[in-house]
């Protein structure tokens, strides 16, 4: 015999606005948590929206990139960024690494970059695409060094050096 939880019921007739915040936190029953992320994921990184898909706080990846690694290697990567407080997160049952950064900047040859991770099982999320965040009621994502608390984002070529001398160590 299976059972199946029910999901909250949302009114999601919009995406953004106090009203729909609210409701959605009293559906997750997580309160002030999912207001306050949602609040600071827009400060730093620009329109948040709740995706009833993932049922996670999402953000174009506009003011922000990202570097999905596998487990092993974003540890490599963390440990060669020198451990310092960054905005990296899991995703699942901690297979995935996902690291934000800056945009890269027009000298950081892109397409390279992006052929060399790619060789190393390495997703880059492009610029305009839909990235869910860590969310208070939903455990599938979780910050590695808790909330991020300010806009310090390392550059898009600095973490994809640390990646590829991850790889190499």
């Amino acid at each position: 015999m299976t059972s199946t939880a029910a999901l909250p019921s949302l009114d999601t007739t919009s995406d953004s606005g106090a009203a729909l915040g609210t409701s959605i936190a009293a559906a997750l029953g997580v309160g002030e948590s999912y207001t306050q992320s949602r609040h600071l994921y827009e400060q730093l990184y620009g329109n948040t929206r709740y995706d009833r898909t993932t049922r996670a706080l999402t953000v174009r990846t506009y003011r922000i990139r990202a570097l999905m690694l596998p487990v092993s290697l974003g540890v490599a990567a963390h440990a060669a960024l020198g451990q310092r407080q960054l905005p990296i997160f899991s995703v699942g049952n901690d297979a995935i690494r996902v690291f934000l950064t800056a945009p890269p900047s027009p000298d950081d040859h892109v397409a390279r970059c992006n052929t060399d991770l790619f060789k190393l099982a390495v997703t880059a999320v492009g610029p305009g695409t839909e990235l869910a965040l860590p969310t208070p009621g939903n455990d599938r994502r979780q910050w590695l060094n808790g909330l991020p608390t300010e806009d310090c984002l390392p550059t898009y070529v600095e973490v994809v050096d640390a990646v590829i001398g991850a790889r190499h160590e």
